[in-house]
């Protein structure tokens, strides 16, 4: 077990209900998450959020990786069991990530799956997340998953990534998401190796 395990429930739902659960990660590269967040902070967009604090408490990565290895240590959770999904894998390849999900989860797959957008999906879907206005749109105007046009998404240098938020949030916005992008990377990259893969054709 690697050595941040820790033996007490990092949660507050009692081991004896965490236990009966199969349990879905999803992940996001930290220098796209961290970024996209931060943006939800400033304007113009924090007056459709009203978030106006750059808050890293919301972030996440470390509690994921400690109920991760507290449900292992705990054996409610095996290394085949984990069911955890990275968010560039599945714009890369939306069926066989979906597919991939659904063995691991014992569900049928479809390729309905892959498509949505009638009227009646679009306002449950507008309802569901009206407390969260400024953070889904994109997800909520979306009518199915498709494969990005370029699969792999490219990561420049921390230098080119510095630059870039600069550009878009000056010095202060720049510093303040490199240093969250630092912190958590490293937990990111644990998290990643447990992602689902596609099996070969």
């Amino acid at each position: 077990m690697p050595s941040d395990t820790i033996t007490s429930n990092p949660a507050v739902v009692p081991f004896s209900i965490l236990s009966k659960f199969q349990f879905s990660f999803l992940i996001r590269d930290p220098r796209t998450a961290i970024s996209s967040l931060y943006r939800c902070t400033v304007p113009p967009l924090n007056e459709k959020t009203g978030m106006h604090m750059f808050l890293t408490s919301e972030i996440g990565y470390r509690e994921m990786r400690l109920l991760l290895n507290y449900l292992y240590k705990n054996d409610a959770q095996r290394k085949e069991q984990v069911c955890l999904v990275d968010a560039d894998d599945l714009l890369d390849d939306p069926a066989g990530i979906v597919k991939a999900y659904c063995e691991r989860m014992n569900l049928p797959f479809s390729e309905d799956m892959l498509k949505w957008g009638s009227d009646e999906d679009q306002a449950r879907a507008k309802k569901a997340f009206a407390k969260y206005y400024g953070y889904h749109e994109d997800a909520i105007e979306s009518t199915g998953l498709k494969p990005r046009p370029h699969p792999g998404k490219h990561y420049g240098s921390a230098e080119e990534e510095n630059e870039k938020w600069r550009s878009k949030y000056g010095e202060d916005g720049a510093r303040k998401i490199r240093e969250v992008v630092d912190a958590t990377m490293a937990d990111y990259e644990y998290l990643k190796q447990f992602a689902l893969k596609v099996s070969p054709k």
